[in-house]
């Protein structure tokens, strides 16, 4: 029995011309039959050339006064309208003399002893 670890058998071919034409790890090792780790391996190993990253270009435009009022008039209804939908609490709060008053949803407070 011959000892080390058993040898991958993949097409070396098929490798360089994949990786030439951009193809991704992922996809190389789905064609390889093999491990994507095992590509990243193969590119070592058979020394190919690294690839160009992707640049991702954001151009961002600063939003004009009217975007900015527009946005907040919409967000501030949005959040209004949860308010309404949501059931208030009561509230309990301490007053001076150590009472509890109790804030229901028209701050009429009452005392609770």
């Amino acid at each position: 029995m011959p000892g080390g670890r058993s040898q991958q058998k993949y097409d070396l071919a098929l490798l360089e011309r994949l990786w030439a034409d951009g193809v991704s790890y992922v996809e190389i090792a789905a064609a390889l039959g093999v491990s994507e780790r095992f590509v990243k391996t193969l590119k070592t190993r058979h020394k190919l050339p690294n690839r160009e990253r992707t640049q991702f270009v954001f151009e961002q435009v600063d939003p004009t006064p009217d975007e900015i009022a527009e946005r907040a008039a919409a967000i501030k209804a949005r959040h209004m309208a949860d308010m309404r939908e949501r059931p208030y609490p009561a509230k309990a709060n301490r007053g001076r003399m150590g009472a509890i008053r109790v804030y229901t949803r028209d701050h009429f407070p009452s005392r609770v002893y």
